[in-house]
């Protein structure tokens, strides 16, 4: 399990935990997932996204794996709306959905 604290004090870490500030890997992969809303305003992994715009957040997503990164899947409502085979150390990608 990874946790994304402003610290590595204990409050911090059950703070990160309470707002689902965390991601499951099967190893050391650093995962810096932000949504950014038309308005701008900017959320973490966990964040709950209250906009009054019509308009899909921007996903802006960076992946730093141990090796080649084989796999990066979107998932929405149990379906698979974006998968790429990057087949490298890291990934940066900006995704807004367009059936949003």
């Amino acid at each position: 399990a990874m946790i994304v604290s402003e610290d590595f004090t204990r409050e911090s870490m059950f703070d990160a935990i309470k707002k689902r500030h965390a991601y499951g890997a099967t190893d050391n992969i650093i995962l810096d997932f932000q949504a950014e809303t038309a308005g701008g305003e900017r959320y973490i992994m966990g964040d709950i996204i209250n906009s009054d715009s019509d308009q899909a957040p921007t996903l802006n997503i960076k992946a730093i794996g141990t090796d080649r990164i084989k796999q990066l899947v979107i998932v929405k409502n149990q379906q698979i709306i974006y998968e790429r085979r990057p087949n490298a150390d890291s990934v940066t990608l900006r995704y807004r959905d367009a059936d949003f």
